[in-house]
């Protein structure tokens, strides 16, 4: 059972908080709350409060029907899959703006297109920015007694989280620009540690 003093902890830095941006990188699903900033020229946006899902299945609901969740990375705009070179990586191979996900994300959070970010080593263009005008705030935060997670968002939305496994770190939260504030993360024995 995760302990109420985290759990408390990590509701507080994302309650009031807006939905910002949503992206993939390096594997991770990432969504982003509260104002942003690019740490550097050329670099990504990132909020005060990231959370990063790693080896857990997810979905984003609006009033209870599912809109998108990991498994529709990997498919095209018309349900098929996209296969890859096994050579290469996954964000690579992949153009993140032809995915199912991206676009039932963008359809229910309008992109900001005037920051765009090019992600590195593939050239692809991403937008990772919910446009200004989304008005999408964390209203509150579950943290289940299995180490799901559930970020109810206003407008009905949720982010919903969900521990499958017994191994490896599921989710975690992380503080982008306060690198010296140490990040919480749900561990494969659902507890809920600092790091």
């Amino acid at each position: 059972m995760p302990e109420a003093k985290l759990i408390h902890q990590l509701r507080d830095s994302l309650v009031g908080k807006r939905l910002s941006g949503t992206r993939k990188s390096c594997g991770l699903s990432i969504f982003q709350f509260g104002e942003l900033r690019q740490r550097a020229a050329n670099e990504t946006f990132v909020g005060e409060t990231a959370l990063h899902i790693v080896f857990s299945p997810w979905r984003v609901s609006h009033r209870g029907r599912i809109i998108t969740g990991n498994s529709d990375y990997a498919v095209d705009l018309k349900g098929s899959p996209i296969y890859i070179d096994d050579s290469a990586s996954f964000e690579e191979e992949i153009e993140p703006n032809k995915t199912l996900q991206v676009h039932r994300m963008s359809e229910l959070f309008p992109v900001d297109l005037t920051k765009p970010f090019v992600a590195p080593r593939s050239g692809f263009v991403q937008f990772p920015v919910i446009h200004p005008d989304v008005n999408v705030f964390v209203d509150n935060v579950i943290v289940c007694d299995s180490g799901d997670l559930r970020i109810l968002l206003t407008q009905q939305i949720a982010v919903e989280v969900f521990r499958v496994g017994t191994v490896g770190e599921h989710w975690r939260i992380l503080y982008p620009q306060d690198r010296r504030r140490a990040h919480l993360s749900m561990e494969c024995d659902g507890q809920l540690v600092r790091d």
